[in-house]
């Protein structure tokens, strides 16, 4: 909702109490928020797992993506996705503030879940294979 504050949300996912949030404690609030996740589910006829899943990585890549909201960072071709990374107060808030309480950012947001389906390999770009999956 509007009202939802960020340091406030932020405190609450952050359970180990480390000021930063692991993975698995922002897929917390990504399942908690079901408008984050069950369009994509509805629309490419998903399981629930499976959706909470590509839209907690998305929200992972965007929020350390920072500032460049131009495409979320990537990780090398073939390296494992920044599991091991957690996310800062400040990256949480930019996520927060630009993909989830902004609507445009959230159809953004939407968009970018629905890329990430079809973006196998998970280098950024459609290869023909992947667009032909999609289309």
């Amino acid at each position: 909702s509007k009202t939802e504050n960020s340091k406030k949300e932020f405190k609450k996912l952050d359970v180990n109490n480390d000021k930063s949030l692991s993975k698995d404690e922002l897929e917390k609030y990504i399942q908690s928020h079901s408008d984050l996740w069950a369009t994509l589910g509805v629309n490419l006829n998903l399981p629930v797992k499976k959706c909470i899943e590509i839209a907690t990585d998305v929200a992972f890549s965007l929020a350390i993506g920072g500032e460049d909201k131009s495409k979320p960072s990537k990780t090398k071709k073939g390296a494992p996705p920044t599991t091991h990374r957690e996310l800062t107060e400040a990256e949480f808030k930019h996520f927060h503030q630009n993909y989830v309480l902004n609507p445009k950012g959230s159809h953004e947001f939407f968009l970018r879940t629905i890329f990430s389906v079809f973006d196998l390999n998970n280098d950024g770009v459609l290869n023909s294979k992947e667009l032909d999956r999609f289309l």
